[in-house]
């Protein structure tokens, strides 16, 4: 077993805000495949965001919760979101951050809903400005992130850390801006 260092999730400026009414999933239908993806065999980690809490739990029914970890200048606010009826957490600098993962193998995969609408106002390397998005580790000598370096192109990228720098592989197309 390989224990990955501890699971943040650092979304973008905007990454989880409110969406147009045309592009909302009703509640029902996010329930019913919320309900399907629990039964789902493997499933290590489950968080919704669709609410304001500061504390989410994993859905997946591990105690592994997810507490919101701000900046200096960071509150956390919620907008509309992409299930009707909910809300969705809005992220500019902050983190959600939960316990260590521990993996069985190399082989994961992470999926994400997010609304990107800027690269968000916190500096990384250099002051470099980035749109983190989700990771475990530093992504860069250990674990994986999920970014966006490049606002006009918006490609995401997944790095895989190794001892000699991270492996990156790009997306062809871009995220739409300011849609789910």
């Amino acid at each position: 077993m390989r224990e990955v260092t501890v699971l943040q999730l650092a979304v973008m400026a905007g990454a989880l805000v409110g969406l147009a009414r045309g592009q909302q999933t009703t509640a029902a239908a996010w329930q019913a495949d919320a309900e399907a993806l629990r039964k789902r065999p493997g499933l290590a980690r489950f968080y919704s965001f669709s609410n304001g809490d500061r504390v989410q739990p994993d859905l997946a029914g591990s105690p592994a919760s997810m507490t919101f970890k701000p900046d200096s200048r960071s509150a956390l606010t919620t907008e509309v979101g992409r299930v009707a009826g909910k809300t969705a957490v809005v992220l500019d600098g902050e983190a959600f951050e939960a316990p260590p993962l521990t993996l069985s193998s190399n082989a994961f995969s992470v999926s994400v809903w997010l609304r990107p609408l800027a690269m968000g106002s916190k500096t990384g390397n250099a002051g470099s400005v980035n749109g983190m998005i989700a990771s475990s580790g530093s992504g860069y000598n250990d674990g994986w992130r999920l970014a966006v370096y490049d606002w006009k192109t918006r490609q995401p990228s997944i790095e895989l850390g190794q001892e000699t720098g991270a492996f990156s592989v790009r997306a062809n197309d871009g995220l739409s801006a300011g849609y789910w």
